[in-house]
């Protein structure tokens, strides 16, 4: 993303916590982060509903999203996961309308089997990455309901990591000399700047930036 802002003159302001999803409850965190997760969501928001006045502002929400079939990140609330994220996005949309800005979605990335870096350092490239369908499983239910919810608000746009990063067949740790990610799931400072050039400034440019300057 930080590529992407300087080609594209705008500003950037990250604003990321360890272990908080922007989800509500026990969605949002473990037990004892609950609290904190909630309160900076609310402090995000404040801030992005501040900014949008006077000038146009999109919100990029990203989020290791909870699946049932990748160990540890399903726990949360009760009820099926699409339904979780489906509320959670609810809530964010109605932020937006009422605050007056954008809202892009990303996708997630892939799960490596293993930590990136170690695996590359111990075994060939190829035994490092995953196998394309069954990254595409894992995150399904995240994904299904987030591309239905986009469907419903055409305001609202996606960006889909994926394509980028597998091909047919597989989703590799390693591309050329680039180590994608940083563990197992995150990707690289390398990987994220390899990421912005492959999905390209058409795409980041519609999903980010005012509908005027998207059309220049």
């Amino acid at each position: 993303a930080a590529s992407w802002a300087r080609e594209a003159h705008v500003a950037l302001l990250p604003r990321t916590r360890g272990g908080c999803r922007p989800m509500p409850g026990r969605d949002g965190a473990a037990n004892e982060q609950r609290e904190i997760c909630s309160r900076f969501d609310r402090a995000v928001i404040e801030q992005v509903t501040e900014l949008a006045r006077g000038r146009p502002v999109t919100l990029l929400v990203a989020a290791r999203w909870p699946s049932s079939k990748v160990a540890g990140i399903a726990g949360g609330e009760p009820g099926p996961i699409g339904d979780r994220v489906t509320r959670a996005m609810d809530r964010i949309a109605e932020a937006a309308r009422a605050g007056g800005f954008r809202v892009a979605i990303m996708l997630d990335t892939p799960t490596l089997p293993y930590d990136g870096p170690t695996c590359l350092s111990r075994r060939p490239a190829n035994e490092c990455g995953t196998p394309r369908a069954k990254a595409e499983a894992e995150r399904a239910e995240a994904t299904v309901a987030l591309r239905t919810f986009a469907a419903r608000h055409p305001d609202m746009t996606l960006i889909d990591p994926l394509p980028a990063l597998c091909d047919a067949a597989t989703c590799p740790a390693l591309t050329g000399d680039i180590v994608l990610y940083h563990d197992s799931d995150h990707l690289s400072a390398q990987g994220s700047v390899w990421l912005a050039g492959r999905l390209g400034r058409g795409l980041l440019d519609a999903a980010l930036l005012p509908r005027e300057r998207a059309q220049l």
